[in-house]
């Protein structure tokens, strides 16, 4: 949780350099998907949902989640996470921001 906290706060230090005025005015891709990633990505959602009053389920269509395969498979995604296209629709929205990345 000390990794998910300092995230955070960092997330909420940089807002006004955005000119946004809430993070749920963002959108967030976690470029990993292990324990610090989901970490972070819950306690955003948890933030998110608190603060403006909806679902988690809400607040997560705001945040991907990809490792080095992608989208992680549904059998290893909370269960909030998983959706009948969460998987597809993350693909979609994320597939040019890897395009141009070589390891």
């Amino acid at each position: 949780m000390g990794t998910a906290a300092t995230a955070l706060a960092g997330l909420l230090a940089a807002l006004p350099m955005t000119g946004k005025e809430s993070l749920m005015e963002h959108r967030f891709l976690f470029a990993g998907a292990g324990e610090a990633g989901t970490g972070i990505a819950d306690l955003l959602t948890y933030m998110l949902a608190k603060s403006r009053n909806i679902s988690v389920f809400e607040a997560r269509e705001r945040i991907w989640l990809f490792d080095s395969k992608g989208a992680p498979p549904p059998e290893h995604r909370p269960a909030d996470l998983r959706g009948p296209r969460e998987g597809e629709i993350a693909e979609d929205a994320c597939r040019g921001i890897f395009s141009g990345v070589r390891a």
